[in-house]
């Protein structure tokens, strides 16, 4: 989803830990620092460094959301969907945009085909909280 211009780039990294995953009542309420601990380590890691995600510099930007879901908890939550969002932003592809003469950001439509669009160029992924 692009952003609004003037705008940097952004992940905002979302971690569900629903019921059904086996995740203890008295646990439960650690699972909700979890999705900002994965966010505060992608963002301090420099993984994805500043103007990866800019269609125009300044003008606009692309923000991708990235929402982890916990299936069956059965060891360290942090690592697990630290391990999934990094892989998930190593995937992402961006498909071709510019910003048109009135401002509006303009996206080609995603191909199916999985090799389609731009990877983000990236550094190192993070390997344990800041």
């Amino acid at each position: 989803v692009p952003a609004a211009p003037p705008a940097a780039g952004a992940i905002e990294v979302r971690v569900e830990v629903p019921s059904v995953c086996g995740l203890r009542p008295a646990a439960s309420g650690a699972a909700d620092l979890v999705g900002p601990l994965v966010q505060r380590a992608l963002d301090s890691s420099g993984m994805v460094p500043r103007g990866a995600l800019d269609i125009v510099p300044g003008r606009a930007a692309w923000r991708l959301r990235v929402d982890a879901y916990c299936l069956d908890f059965d060891g360290s939550l942090f690592d697990a969907a630290l391990l999934a969002v990094t892989s998930a932003v190593r995937d992402a592809r961006l498909p071709p945009a510019r910003v048109g003469e009135d401002g509006e950001v303009v996206a080609e439509e995603a191909r199916p085909d999985p090799a389609g669009g731009s990877p983000l160029e990236l550094g190192p992924a993070p390997l344990a909280p800041p």
